[in-house]
């Protein structure tokens, strides 16, 4: 696993014919640039606790691939060792589990090999 940071990977989607969403310039939205109109939403689970077998379950859908970029939708990951928010405790026990440090903003990068890796 590695680390960009936020900027690096917005200049990635760029080459990669994606880019943040003009209609929705407060929400950080990325989207395929040659064909907007035909963007898709995920439903996430509203249990945070049911949100890492729904991103295990995405990953899998999207067959064979190499190398997943993880963006922290509109900032950094949760900055206290004692979040209050069900969701960003969460998010700590998933930082925890690879080995983040608290309130980065950084773009994590894994291959496929690593999803099961056991945790630092």
């Amino acid at each position: 696993m590695e680390t960009i940071t936020e900027a690096a990977f917005l200049r990635w989607a760029s080459e990669k014919g994606m880019g943040l969403d003009e209609k929705y310039p407060k929400s950080a939205v990325l989207s395929y640039k040659p064909d907007m109109e035909q963007d898709r939403f995920w439903e996430v689970p509203f249990e945070p606790q049911r949100r890492p077998y729904f991103i295990l379950s995405m990953l899998s859908f999207l067959g064979d691939w190499n190398t997943c970029y993880v963006w922290r939708h509109l900032g950094s990951w949760p900055q206290s060792a004692n979040p209050h928010r069900i969701n960003d405790q969460i998010e700590l026990q998933i930082l925890k589990g690879i080995g983040l440090p608290l309130g980065t903003a950084d773009v994590v990068i894994f291959s496929q090999d690593e999803i099961n890796q056991p945790s630092h």
